[in-house]
């Protein structure tokens, strides 16, 4: 399975805050024949954050992305037609441009959307997997 983990999911990956994820989607993320994946849209929030000091995680940016990689996560780069996809996805699916951006890559690329959020959640789209 190929797996992007959205931002709330990743910063409790890194951190070990793991009991916010159920035990399957530990699982996912332990079994090696699955493909994880970081979106560079987290990467680019998680610095929006900590720039204005609105985290209560602290997490360094490069330092995130050095440990994913570490971890065998692969990249997902934005490009203008995910851009563009997001843009066009109704703000009733998700208000959250981060999550629209996170959401327009997953369907672009045919991966599940790892989520802790109810307002994706509570639409039961395909890409999305309760995280």
């Amino acid at each position: 399975m190929k797996l992007l983990l959205d931002t709330q999911v990743m910063k409790a990956w890194l951190t070990g805050a793991t009991d916010r994820l159920s035990a399957e989607t530990i699982a996912l993320l332990q079994d090696p024949q699955n493909e994880r994946y970081y979106s560079t849209a987290s990467i680019w929030e998680l610095s929006l954050k900590e720039g204005m000091g609105a985290s209560n995680v602290k997490l360094n940016p490069h330092q995130v992305v050095t440990e994913l990689k570490e971890q065998g996560f692969i990249e997902l780069s934005l490009r203008a037609a995910t851009l563009w996809r997001a843009f066009r996805l109704s703000s009733r699916i998700q208000r959250d441009p981060f999550d629209r951006l996170l959401l327009a890559q997953a369907q672009q690329k045919g991966l599940k959307l790892l989520t802790v959020d109810p307002q994706m959640l509570q639409h039961e789209l395909p890409e999305v997997l309760a995280a």
